[in-house]
């Protein structure tokens, strides 16, 4: 089903208890329509009304994953939002499948994939004590490159954080700029992981080295 059906489907469960919770939490592992979160020209704001039609239907708390940009959560003032970090879960995963990681600033860096990812790279650089770069996108509408800024990456192993990755484009992109800089290996960090166009680029860019 599509997101919208999912939606629909989640008022009329709503709608079925009749008024009759003394409570009603609502766990959305990935927030409906999370990146319709802010207006710079005409854009609804899909994500805030999303919230309040749920509030304003019975919903006293919502918990969710990751979200793109918390700040939604301002369109619910007098209500719970629980924003949940895997920040946890990935690292252990790391440090379980690659024993011979070390993760310190001299062998391992942080990459952020864009700038609106900063925050959450911000995070693991601090609490790992890393060095942090970051691309940005050179834009000639659409997307024109792929810059980086940060310290060389040459003989160190990188780790990409990001919330989502949907057709997988910019993250392979990405590793291969880092690669051509001399990056050692290369993992990805991913909340949500989407592969819209199915997982064939991401085999052939394991096989290849670009990603481990």
């Amino acid at each position: 089903m599509s997101p919208d059906e999912h939606f629909a489907d989640l008022k009329r469960i709503i709608g079925a208890i009749a008024g009759k919770a003394k409570r009603i939490t609502v766990v959305m592992p990935m927030l409906y329509e999370g990146r319709q979160h802010k207006r710079s020209a005409r854009e609804s704001l899909d994500c805030a009304m999303m919230l309040q039609e749920l509030v304003n239907i019975g919903v006293s708390n919502l918990i969710t994953f990751d979200a793109h940009d918390a700040r939604v959560q301002n369109a619910i003032p007098l209500h719970g939002f629980d924003n949940v970090q895997p920040t946890y879960q990935m690292i252990k995963a790391l440090i379980r499948n690659i024993p011979d990681l070390t993760l310190n600033a001299d062998h391992v860096t942080i990459v952020s994939p864009d700038e609106g990812g900063m925050s959450r790279c911000m995070y693991f650089s601090s609490v790992l004590k890393l060095d942090l770069g970051m691309f940005y996108k050179r834009r000639n509408y659409p997307i024109e490159a792929h810059e980086y800024l940060g310290k060389p990456v040459e003989g160190k192993d990188v780790i990409i954080v990001d919330d989502m990755i949907s057709s997988g484009d910019s993250i392979i992109d990405i590793a291969e700029k880092l690669k051509i800089r001399g990056a050692k290996r290369i993992f990805a960090f991913a909340s949500f992981g989407l592969f819209c166009n199915g997982l064939k680029k991401f085999d052939e860019a394991y096989s290849a080295g670009i990603l481990n």
